[in-house]
């Protein structure tokens, strides 16, 4: 039996219009960027520990149900933020 391809396309397209169009936030990056700036604010830290802020954040979000890689985490903050290296090998996330 062949495959309804046009079916199959027309379905996807209205999946596909549903969501977010592309280049328009989701809101997903803001959930991990202002905990970040929380975390600064509320610890009066200029300069934060990239793999605990990541813990921190990815918890917090578990609370909510999200779940959130640390892949995705890095890759907000390296947008959102200026990143450092400390000598050893430590990343640090920089809030201006």
């Amino acid at each position: 039996m062949p495959v309804d391809l046009v079916g199959l396309y027309k379905n996807a397209k209205e999946e596909s219009l549903k969501r977010a169009m592309p280049g328009k936030a989701s809101g997903k990056a803001e959930k991990v960027r202002k905990p970040v700036k929380e975390i600064a604010m509320k610890t009066g830290e200029k300069k934060l520990l990239a793999a605990a802020a990541y813990q921190a954040v990815k918890a917090a979000l578990a609370e909510q149900g999200l779940k959130i890689e640390r892949t995705y985490f890095m890759q907000v903050v390296k947008k959102a933020f200026k990143l450092e290296k400390t000598q050893d090998g430590r990343v640090l996330i920089v809030i201006e």
